[in-house]
């Protein structure tokens, strides 16, 4: 009896300790304070986060084993030890962060570190989670019996992102951003295809006002006319910008499609450089947005000219892409390929 106290007062202090030390860390700006003297002499840090966060799943699944409520007393040292290693891998984890966040090579993107970050915020969530579910058996107070295997299913889940993380890299995430930002202009190019299919003013001015007697027929065969007019020249620009549109959403696909094929290295790719293709592809489908929304809601007074300014800056941001693709190329001419004919096609068009 008296080992049964000693073992549960230890494994009480062991989570109280181990509280104290991820407490301060609830948003993923937090982890941003952590502070490290971990240095990698044969790995690196992504390398460790991956088998870090295999171990880390595996010792989860084991006291996901071991504290089952029916064997939990009769289990007290060994789910302190198992415990204390689990906590050991946790600190490990932790410890890796400053080697990302003080990236003094800028090997690592803005973007990845962010993701990893919030990752590590759900890990310590679903730990956290655990610590309760454990502290509730230890009182004698667990009245919920899947909280435990709700606890170690966040764990999974977080271990199972990190892992998926570290072997994507900041490549294959960039990949996947354009990805998503590509089936938003498969949206577009749908919106715009249906309007072609049913050409229509944004404010139906064609229909003119119920409510008023207009007994000038002259008039109505005037506006109407203009009104057919009008749809002609919204119908050509639309279908201009929707062969643009897939210009676009080529460059895209085209460059997300490069950074899936390994070709890069993270030796001549700064982590800043891939910041910047990413901001810009973000732009590039905020511009090509409002564009389009902007078109939709067009009424008789439409003129292309008025759409000028807002063609220019996306065009600019366009250009700004290709020349950055074009700098993570600059090791080998041969990969630029690619970008430097779609470059000729689209521009060159316009000009």
């Amino acid at each position: 009896m008296t080992d049964a106290v000693t073992d549960k007062d230890k494994l009480l202090e062991l989570l109280q300790s181990n509280r104290s030390c991820i407490r301060p860390y609830k948003t993923a700006d937090s982890l941003f304070d952590l502070s490290s003297s971990t240095s990698l002499k044969d790995s690196d840090p992504i390398t460790e986060i991956k088998k870090l966060s295999q171990i880390i799943k595996a010792h989860s699944t084991k006291i996901g084993i071991i504290c089952q409520e029916d064997k939990f007393y009769r289990n007290l040292s060994a789910v302190f030890n198992e415990l204390k290693s689990f906590n050991d891998k946790i600190f490990m984890l932790l410890s890796l962060l400053p080697l990302f966040h003080k990236d003094k090579e800028d090997k690592w993107a803005q973007f990845f570190i962010q993701t990893l970050n919030s990752l590590v915020i759900n890990l310590l969530n679903g730990i956290s989670t655990l610590y309760d579910e454990i502290d509730r058996l230890l009182n004698g107070t667990d009245n919920e019996k899947d909280q435990r295997l709700y606890a170690v299913g966040l764990i999974w889940a977080a271990c199972d992102s990190l892992d998926n993380l570290a072997h994507k890299g900041n490549f294959q995430i960039l990949a996947d951003n354009i990805r998503n930002n590509c089936s938003l202009v498969d949206d577009v190019m749908e919106d715009i295809s249906s309007w072609l299919e049913d050409p229509q003013m944004g404010n139906d001015l064609l229909l003119g006002d119920e409510d008023e007697e207009d007994d000038d027929n002259d008039e109505d065969s005037s506006r109407s006319q203009d009104g057919q007019e009008i749809l002609e020249q919204m119908k050509c620009f639309l279908k201009d910008w929707e062969t643009n549109l897939k210009m676009i959403k080529l460059l895209l696909s085209s460059f997300a499609k490069s950074l899936s094929s390994n070709i890069y290295t993270s030796k001549d790719s700064k982590g800043s450089t891939l910041d910047k293709l990413n901001d810009i592809q973000h732009k590039v489908i905020e511009q090509i947005d409002e564009l389009i929304s902007d078109f939709l809601v067009s009424d008789l007074s439409f003129n292309s000219d008025d759409f000028e300014d807002d063609i220019a800056q996306l065009n600019e941001s366009l250009r700004k892409m290709v020349d950055t693709i074009k700098i993570l190329n600059k090791s080998d001419p041969k990969k630029s390929k690619w970008i430097q004919v779609w470059e000729n096609k689209y521009f060159q068009e316009k000009s």
